[in-house]
């Protein structure tokens, strides 16, 4: 993996999702081609009963969180 992503882990549990969204940072006139210039990669770490780690490489240019925590905005 690229030193330039940034690395986020995180547990889920069954019908818990995880958002991926471009950052509202970014602007946006951003050509498609920059924002999918480099790739988002989700790594299962471990499984365990009901629940699931993985690891999640992005650019900052992404916004990476959970589900709920949008809903609560």
């Amino acid at each position: 993996m690229k030193k330039e992503f940034d690395v986020l882990l995180m547990r889920r549990g069954i019908g818990q999702m995880i958002s991926i969204q471009p950052s509202p940072d970014i602007d946006p006139t951003t050509p498609v081609g920059e924002l999918f210039a480099k790739p988002v990669e989700v790594m299962l770490i471990q499984a365990s009963g009901d629940q699931a780690r993985f690891a999640i490489y992005a650019d900052p240019g992404w916004l990476v969180v959970e589900e709920e925590l949008l809903r609560s905005r």
